[in-house]
This record gives structure tokens, sequence and C-alpha cells, in this order.
């Protein structure tokens, strides 16, 4: 006869898992997983620790110095105005100690001693009687940045208009999930004029930082735009200001193939950015010219550049493979040449990985054959080096010391 197959009830089997069994279970793997993380790249993770200890200490104390703003009908003392609270401690009140790029005309640094630095009574890096604020949570010294260093241009800045608005910020992130285009990055879209810094307050685009570039984060584009080329290739965007339109007159065929073009979602967060699509074997013009420009007016008069002057250029770059690098470079005339070159400031730089924004840097040197007093120097950007592929860029800044 044939009979029914006895099978286990898993759920009221006494030899099931309880749930407590299986959360203790997932609680270990979690643990498990978290110490492999840190095993293999452990530079990241503390990269990433310091970054949300950043976070933190900035949306503290700009709730902080909000809350001493609105409470009673004290004398507000936020500061002097046109002025650059670092955390950076120093002997000097200028800070012309520490390693800082220039500032633009009418902007200087503050700094305080290191005994004085973390004091929460306006005698320290903040120039604001934070004691009841910190008292109530416990804290006794003013917050500064985990890495706190001027020569690796981490730490925390504040100022105030002189109006009764504030802005205070963390200067740079580390890790590529914090910093612009990384999975956690905010600093891109916290309305501040920088998209590295990490900026809280009630106005936050009235102070001034080094950065010399028009349009950095390139959000500021027009259309229609009719340059001579495919624009069903293309696109009709370009850049409003500060960059030029990535046009050369000097490419053969322009109406054929991909140019470097201006693109309204190709930045960092679909924002506006440029691109350079050098897929153009196809149209039999292999690696043609791609670049937009950005040119520094007669810097020897405007900026002060001198010989020994060293010239920061950082972006945010992605690539749609390994094989595809940046190239770029500062345009000045030569004394000895009497032409227009790069000389030796321009330099090809690879990035790590494909689809993955990435910050690029360089510092160039100034010598004495740069012509300054009557010659301008222009910033370029390529995207026609390496191997055929496709380059978008955002986040321009261009600093000096």
């Amino acid at each position: 006869m044939g009979g029914f197959i006895k099978t286990r009830n898993f759920f009221n089997s006494n030899k099931s898992f309880t749930l407590v069994e299986i959360l203790v279970v997932i609680g270990i793997l979690s643990i498990l997983f978290s110490a492999v993380v840190l095993v293999l790249n452990p530079v990241e993770y503390f990269k990433r620790a310091r970054d949300s200890k950043r976070i933190a200490d900035i949306n503290q104390l700009a709730l902080l110095i909000s809350n001493y703003k609105y409470k009673g009908n004290r004398a507000l003392s936020l500061g002097s105005a046109n002025t650059l609270y670092l955390s950076l401690p120093s002997a000097n009140q200028n800070c012309s100690d520490l390693n800082l790029p220039k500032l633009p005309s009418g902007w200087s640094y503050r700094c305080v001693s290191s005994a004085n630095l973390l004091k929460i009574d306006s005698t320290g890096w903040i120039p604001i009687n934070l004691t009841d604020g910190l008292s109530s949570l416990g804290a006794s010294s003013l917050p500064i940045d985990p890495t706190n260093s001027d020569t690796e241009n981490l730490y925390y800045f504040y100022a105030t208009d002189g109006a009764g608005k504030f802005v205070v910020g963390a200067k740079n992130f580390e890790s590529f999930d914090y910093k612009p285009g990384g999975d956690k990055e905010i600093s891109s879209s916290d309305g501040g004029i920088s998209d590295y810094s990490y900026e809280k307050g009630d106005n936050l685009s009235f102070y001034k930082n080094e950065n010399i570039v028009i349009n950095s984060s390139v959000n500021d584009l027009t259309t229609p735009y009719t340059p001579g080329w495919d624009v069903n290739l293309n696109g009709t965007y370009r850049p409003t200001n500060g960059f030029s339109s990535g046009y050369n007159s000097g490419v053969t065929n322009p109406s054929v193939g991909y140019h470097a073009h201006a693109t309204s979602t190709g930045g960092i967060k679909n924002s506006g950015g440029l691109e350079y699509i050098d897929e153009n074997c196809t149209y039999g013009y292999c690696h043609r010219w791609l670049g937009f420009a950005q040119t520094f007016s007669t810097p020897g008069i405007s900026l002060g550049w001198t010989n020994g002057t060293k010239v920061k250029v950082r972006f945010m770059a992605k690539v749609s493979t390994t094989g595809k690098p940046t190239y770029f470079g500062l345009y000045h005339w030569s004394n000895a040449s009497g032409v227009y070159t790069f000389g030796t400031a321009i330099v090809t730089k690879s990035l790590s990985r494909a689809n993955r924004w990435e910050e690029v840097s360089q510092e160039f040197t100034i010598d004495s054959d740069w012509e300054l007093n009557s010659h301008n120097v222009s910033l370029y950007l390529y995207g026609h080096a390496g191997s055929e592929g496709r380059l978008w860029i955002d986040s321009v800044e261009v600093s000096y010391k």
C-alpha cells in the first residue's frame, strides 16, 4: 500500500533555527565582512572615517553658530568680513608661515596660535564665543579637521559677510566616496562656491577662495549653438563664459565627426560638464584635436605671477576606458623662443578605473622663460590622447602660491 512520506516541519521542529539564532549569524557575518573590507583596503576605510567626522563637525558648528545668532538679543560678534579663518595653527595672525594658496585681492587668512586654537571663548580659530553651546554638548574645545594640514590641503574654514551671515566648511574630503562624484558625495551640491569643500551656513556664496577659474563647475551653459559641426553627434551647448567653445578652426573637415563640447548632463550628478568623444577613426580623423581652454589675462600684472610661482591645476575626470588619459597644461609665451608654448608645463595623467570620477591635479612652477607682463597664460584641457574613448571633465580649479 502506498502512503504519505513524512516530512519534517522545520518551523515547528525543535532542531530549527530560532529568530535570535538567525540574527546572531547575520551579525557575525556582518562583522566578518567589515573586517575583510578593512583588511583589504584599510587606507580608504580610514579616509572614509575621517570624512564622516568632517561632515559631523561642520554640521555641528553650523548649528551652534546659528543658535548663537538667534538666541536672545545679544550684540552679534561674528568676526571680520573678507577674512577666511582657518583651523590651522600658526605663529602669525595672517598665516604667512603656512603653505597656503593666494586669496583674491581684498581677502586675507586669519590664524591663531596652537595654544589658542581649540578655545571656545572667541579666542580660538572661530572668532565667536560658543561656550554656552559647546558646554551644553559636554564639549570644551572647538573641533578641527582630523588631519588639519596645510600641505595636504585638509582643514576647516569660517567666514562672515559682516552683515550677520556666515559660512563654515571642510576644505576637502579624502576618500573616493566623499569626493565629488563619489557614492556619498555632498560637496558639489551643497550650494557653496567650491565643488570640493563641504559648506554650511546661511550664505554660502559670498566668500572667496583661491580658485581663479571662471565657470569652474561648468554649469553656466547656453543653447542653441551652431558651431559648424554635426549637432546630432555633438549637441548644441557651449559654456556661456570662461571656457572656449571647444572648436578649433584648424581641424580638418569640422562638420564630420566628434569634437570637444559642453553638455548639460555630462558632469557630476548629471550637471553641466566638458565632454570629449575621441572616437573619430570611423570618420577617418583618428585622434583629431579635442580641447577646451580658459585664458587668464596678463597674470604678471593682474595676479602677481613671477619666477618661482607655483600654479596648481585640478579637476574631476571620468573616462570610458583606462587607456584614455587626461592631458592638460598651461600655454604661455616663451622669452627664449618668442612664441606661445607649453614647454614643460603640460602633463598626461591616467585614471585608475573607468567610469568613476577621480580627482586629477598637477602643480606647475613658473620659471624665468615665462613672459608674464604683456602676454596671457591659458589653461588647456585636451581629450585626444591615448586610446580611443570618452573623457568627461568637471569642477576645474586653478590656484597659485
